[in-house]
């Protein structure tokens, strides 16, 4: 018994081109599906001026930049490259109990759909790395403390 016969039919039933063309489809629609939803991105990724509120956080940084306790002073912000707005501020540093450098600042986060918090693309709950660019240095460690915060300047 032939796969094939003369006409260019799988086992005398089914044509072999249209079968293809039915597996590009298939294949086009599936990609597009996944492209188009995307289940995994979180909205808003960044807060938007009227939607945004200012939280106050601690961030732990790891042991082996306790030096950057020096560098991070209070006033250093982040500034949105988009609007320029403030978006971060480092409110000051210390060392805790454990010898870590702690750095307190203010950041302004948007909600998602479930309406967690969200700052710079992450959801900002303890234990959550953080990451604020400042002018004058990188902070990057843990969040340890959330708090509502007053907006900068009132």
């Amino acid at each position: 018994m032939r796969f094939i016969d003369d006409k260019g039919r799988l086992f005398s039933k089914l044509n072999v081109i249209d079968l293809l063309i039915v597996l590009v489809v298939c294949l086009v629609v599936a990609v597009a599906y996944v492209k188009l939803t995307s289940p995994f991105r979180i909205t808003p990724q960044y807060a938007l001026p009227d939607s945004g509120e200012w939280i106050e956080v601690e961030i732990v940084l790891p042991s082996e930049q306790s030096w950057m306790n020096a560098f991070a002073e209070p006033g250093l912000t982040q500034l949105d490259a988009r609007s320029g707005e403030r978006i971060a501020e480092v409110l000051g540093s210390r060392q805790n109990e454990d010898g870590l450098t702690v750095v307190e600042a203010r950041v302004r986060a948007g909600r998602d759909r479930q309406g967690r918090k969200i700052f710079d693309r992450h959801l900002l709950v303890p234990g959550q790395k953080v990451r604020i660019e400042t002018e004058a240095c990188v902070i990057e460690g843990y969040v340890s403390r959330l708090a509502e915060a007053d907006s900068p300047g009132s």
